[in-house]
């Protein structure tokens, strides 16, 4: 929808956004068809649509002709949804109780597109890291996406970088700036890709944690009521890592050799 559209349907159906719901919709017809251009659709067998609120995307990702399933927390938006798209699936839930793996049992490739909430950002990626999806494109708060692709000795990386770049390719494709939104939220947006390049690995994304705790320690101090002095600064003499590193200082790779020697 457009921002015409946008304001006719908020204003006949006396639909007062929620804050609470991080509600802001897409009124840009040109980014719209510029992020559903850029999803890799190819050997996607089915197209998944986290918050589509009010078709932004939806209108241009029924076109392609995959399957598509809508998830909708708004029960408002999901009836609007249903009856605007009847040959899409629409599931009226909260995203972060879905389990995707059940629900995408039947398909072989499955991709994943969202507008999210900026509030559940973090807890959205947790669910896609652990989940059996490949492929997950996003509109995120553009600050999220510095954090997400960070660098060593940065003020933004962080346990969230770290995990992120492990295990997905990044892309950022398009920024999209606040003023593209009704209501027009505080911060600028950025839409970007996340293709997973290996599997979840819980024991070392606590292990990351565990490093990040207290970004003003030092990795030893941070690591010591787990693994000890003795066995930390063994560690780290081995890998040649100065005793008196920080966690933000490290490079990827350097924290999964410490993870590995520290948990052989």
């Amino acid at each position: 929808m457009n921002r015409k559209d946008t304001k006719n349907y908020l204003i006949t159906n006396k639909f007062n956004p929620s804050k609470k719901m991080g509600q802001s919709f897409l009124v840009n017809q040109e980014i719209s068809e510029q992020i559903v251009s850029s999803l890799d659709l190819i050997n996607a067998d089915v197209i998944v649509e986290i918050g589509p609120g009010l078709g932004a995307l939806t209108s241009h990702l029924v076109k392609t002709n995959k399957p598509l399933i809508a998830i909708e927390l708004d029960k408002r938006l999901a009836d609007n949804l249903t009856k605007t798209y009847p040959q899409i699936k629409v599931i009226n839930n909260d995203v972060l109780k879905v389990n995707f793996n059940l629900l995408l049992k039947e398909y072989s490739n499955p991709l994943l597109v969202s507008n999210l909430p900026y509030s559940i950002s973090s807890p959205m990626l947790r669910v896609f890291f652990k989940s059996n999806l490949k492929k997950f494109y996003c509109l995120l708060q553009k600050e999220f996406v510095q954090r997400l692709i960070a660098t060593p000795n940065s003020k933004e990386y962080s346990a969230l970088s770290v995990c992120a770049q492990y295990m997905c390719n990044i892309k950022r494709i398009v920024d999209v700036n606040r003023t593209n939104f009704n209501p027009v939220p505080k911060v600028d947006s950025c839409f970007i890709s996340l293709i997973k390049t290996k599997k979840y690995d819980e024991k070392f994304f606590r292990f990351v944690n565990l490093c990040f705790a207290h970004r003003r320690k030092t990795l030893v101090n941070n690591l010591r009521n787990t693994y000890g002095y003795q066995s930390i600064n063994a560690c780290l003499t081995r890998n040649n890592i100065n005793l008196n590193i920080r966690a933000q200082e490290l490079t990827i790779s350097q924290l999964y050799n410490l993870h590995r020697g520290l948990n052989l």
